[in-house]
């Protein structure tokens, strides 16, 4: 077997070695039209893959899985990757990052597979200035972690998790003037979320009171712990300039915020208070730069940013989970689900609707589909509440919320 490739031990078998064989779905492929060619195109059956796991008794995203991702995250240091520029040698700090050790991660299959340093990091593109680039930039790469989804794993077999590429994070800019600025901008964006003519968080309020039921005589309040965030975006363009706060991702996190601190008031106004802490917020986005984590830890309550996988670990039956336009293929959900099986899922998810479609319920997905058969067993346990969009709530002054497509309220059914 290939140095890249070893037999796995310890966790990473789970019990199962090697792994039972994935059979395939019997009957024609399931298609879906694709809107821009209005051409039929094969979906992706998950069936054989749901029925591998049930076999080995285990979930594709363990707790074992992600702190072992933790772990190795930890260790992966940056790197020269690929070729260099003919007749440009590597500097010194450059040879001394190329020197780093294989980290593996394992697979479903019993291998452990090497994931970083990658050989492919100098075919990566990156955006700089406002361009896309190809060749391989100056420097070392750092290591980002990236998830198999389903999809991916039903397709072929590889890490469950790898690091990829990227260059050298930039670390924003700290200065006194912008930090003043920032500080001054989330004042006004909190006066306007909370004044009294502000539908949207009057919308807000409404279906946060019903769904969590503090009155209710007949079940217990939903309880939530601490509240987890997902894709809110740096608070500086990195690639255009870097001077500039982007107003409306400060509003995001901002409104996180408001909503914490109106689940303490309603908690303590029902003598529902576990602590007379503020709820915590983390938050995770792998653009973050020190300049964001300075200012939102001076948010109220204060944001505290965590790296990816930690985010994961941070979620109980009682988070909050909070997401935001995160890209479709990141896999957020189904680790949550994975996670949090047994408790049914997190208390309370809010984020743009899910798109549940006839296909995802049979097993089958395209690329972006997220309703993988974790979430949507999940999902059976959730009530779900749509929020109004904001042009259905009439223009609140020069106050515009973030959201312009459906976002929902999903918070667990009694008993699940």
């Amino acid at each position: 077997m290939s140095s890249s490739k070893q037999q796995a031990k310890g966790d990473f078998q789970n019990g199962s070695d090697p792994s039972p064989s994935i059979v395939p779905s019997p009957g024609p492929p399931r298609m879906r039209i694709c809107k821009a060619t209005s051409k039929p195109f094969p979906l992706t059956d998950l069936n054989p893959l749901k029925r591998q796991l049930e076999a080995m008794g285990r979930r594709l995203y363990t707790r074992e899985l992600v702190e072992e991702a933790a772990a190795q995250l930890a260790k992966a240091k940056p790197a020269i990757i690929g070729p260099q520029n003919e007749g440009d040698p590597a500097s010194a700090e450059e040879s001394e990052a190329a020197k780093v050790e294989d980290i593996p991660a394992p697979g479903l299959n019993g291998v452990l597979y090497k994931v970083w340093p990658s050989s492919q990091g100098y075919t990566r593109k990156w955006r700089e200035n406002g361009k896309w680039h190809y060749a391989k930039p100056r420097g070392p790469w750092y290591p980002r972690l990236v998830w198999q989804t389903w999809y991916d794993q039903a397709k072929k077999e590889g890490p469950l998790f790898w690091f990829e590429p990227v260059p050298d994070p930039k670390a924003g800019v700290l200065s006194p003037g912008m930090m003043e600025e920032g500080r001054i901008l989330a004042r006004e964006l909190e006066e306007k979320w909370q004044h009294p003519s502000n539908r949207a968080w009057t919308a807000v309020q409404d279906v946060m009171r019903s769904q969590f039921d503090f009155q209710s005589q007949n079940r217990k309040a939903v309880r939530i712990d601490n509240i987890i965030c997902f894709a809110l975006g740096t608070l500086v363009d990195q690639e255009k300039d870097k001077n500039t706060i982007l107003v409306k991702r400060l509003d995001q996190h901002v409104f996180v915020c408001c909503v914490a601190r109106w689940l303490q008031s309603e908690y303590s106004k029902h003598g529902l208070n576990g602590t007379a802490s503020p709820i915590p917020i983390y938050v995770f986005d792998p653009d973050y730069s020190e300049f964001d984590r300075a200012l939102l830890a001076e948010l109220n309550p204060p944001i505290t940013v965590v790296p990816d996988p930690h985010c994961f670990l941070q979620a109980t039956a009682n988070s909050f989970i909070v997401s935001v336009f995160c890209p479709l293929r990141a896999p957020n959900l189904g680790i949550i689900a994975d996670l949090l099986w047994q408790s049914g899922g997190p208390a309370a998810i809010l984020r743009n609707t899910i798109r549940e479609l006839e296909e995802n319920r049979d097993g089958f997905v395209d690329l972006y589909d997220e309703c993988i058969p974790p979430v949507l067993d999940m999902l059976k346990g959730f009530e779900e509440s749509k929020l109004q969009q904001w042009k259905e709530l009439g223009t609140q002054g020069d106050h515009n919320p973030w959201w312009r497509v459906d976002f929902s309220l999903y918070t667990r059914k009694p008993n699940n």
